[in-house]
């Protein structure tokens, strides 16, 4: 996936996130580096670019063969999928931040291998070598409250994103369904009727471009005012659920997060998981209920 985010002075930065197959995949393996390989091509040179993602694959710590690409805080050995990727970067001349910060390791590697149970690093934050000066740090983050084998990569930069513009307020749609109903639509012929005889008549003698626009704005201006008076507009009919919940959300929220918090404090207590799963299970069932009903 892709997705192009303006910055300021006219920059762009574009984000890329992509998954890469694992080692046993060989023909996966060349739909996914072909597509990867002609997308970086068309990122406009200009653009500051972020490529993120799940490689399944090991660059290792051969800083000296690979020294515009690693820094010299890599971890363990590389394998065949963290070539291609070395070669990838290196001829986009992309580099590799996951390696660039000294560390401790359970700070930089993202899974664990799930017959050994060694730490590998194989998600990465990839920026271009022109832009490692905007990467403040890039570590991994333990105790993600969800169902993973991977650890959250996080990346501080400093980019400043424009603004967004300020949009117009929407205009609001007329009640025109009021006027099936014969006492309303008398009311608003007797009022529509009333209020262009006040108008003021146009003067004799030829009519020029901004008299008519004046007198045209005039008498729209009229009708539409007369619209709203007296039959209004439209009002959304269905509330969206989670904005109608957010009182009794905030509450059973409130309960996960403090039974999470109090199973941090005390690992190895039972009761203390027992509580935090039992309250995340409660979650779900009541987002399901609120969302169904």
């Amino acid at each position: 996936m892709s997705t192009r985010i303006p910055l300021t002075r006219g920059r762009f930065v574009t984000l890329l996130s992509a998954y890469a197959p694992t080692l046993d995949s060989s023909d996966e393996k060349k739909t996914f580096y072909a597509p990867l390989h002609s997308t970086l091509q068309h990122v406009p040179h200009t653009d500051k670019l972020l490529l993120l993602g799940d490689f399944n694959a090991q660059v290792g710590a051969n800083h000296q063969v690979w020294q515009t690409v690693i820094g010299r805080h890599g971890v363990g050995k590389s394998n065949n999928n963290g070539l291609r990727l070395l070669e990838v970067c290196s001829e986009f001349s992309l580099c590799i931040t996951n390696t660039m910060f000294q560390l401790q390791n359970k700070y930089k590697t993202s899974w664990v291998h799930p017959r050994s149970k060694h730490w590998h690093l194989i998600d990465f934050v990839i920026v271009r070598r022109s832009d490692l000066h905007d990467v403040k740090i890039t570590r991994a983050m333990r105790g993600a409250d969800c169902w993973t084998d991977h650890r959250l990569i996080r990346s501080q930069l400093s980019m400043r994103v424009r603004p967004p513009a300020r949009m117009k307020q929407p205009c609001k749609r007329l009640n025109t369904n009021a006027l099936l109903s014969e006492e309303v639509m008398e009311n608003f012929q007797r009022t529509l009727n009333h209020q262009l005889e006040e108008l003021s008549k146009p003067s004799e003698g030829p009519s020029n471009g901004p008299k008519l626009t004046a007198e045209w704005e005039s008498i729209t201006d009229t009708i539409l005012s007369t619209v709203k008076s007296t039959l209004g507009v439209m009002h959304k009919r269905h509330q969206d659920w989670f904005d109608a919940n957010r009182k009794e959300i905030h509450v059973i929220l409130h309960e996960k997060n403090s039974a999470y918090k109090a199973h941090l404090q005390q690992p190895k207590s039972a009761a203390h998981y027992q509580r935090w799963i039992r309250m995340r299970s409660q979650v779900q069932h009541h987002l399901r209920e609120m969302r169904s009903s």
